[in-house]
């Protein structure tokens, strides 16, 4: 899969640790899967500094690293459909 993001790969499972550079989009899905393994989390500053501007959040995460959308001063609206029981400090600071 040609994918817009930079992953690590642990036991099978994904982890979101940023986009690949040169990436520009505004808008943005965390899939559900890459490679045919589920994308179960966002790491600590993944998208810190980020122009994105929305991002839709795939059923899988079961977890968002601390700092993740630091400093993103254009998000305003994040969608995700899963429950959630802890947001970690400063997930969402500036």
């Amino acid at each position: 899969m040609n994918s817009i993001f930079l992953y690590v790969e642990k036991n099978g499972e994904i982890t979101i640790t940023g986009l690949k550079e040169g990436v520009s989009d505004t808008s943005i899905v965390i899939p559900e899967t890459i490679d045919g393994m589920p994308v179960v989390e966002i790491g600590p500053k993944a998208f810190e500094f980020s122009t994105i501007t929305d991002i839709k959040i795939g059923k899988n995460i079961k977890k968002i690293g601390e700092k993740a959308f630091y400093m993103c001063n254009k998000l305003r609206s994040v969608t995700w459909s899963h429950k959630c029981d802890v947001i970690p400090v400063g997930c969402f600071f500036g």
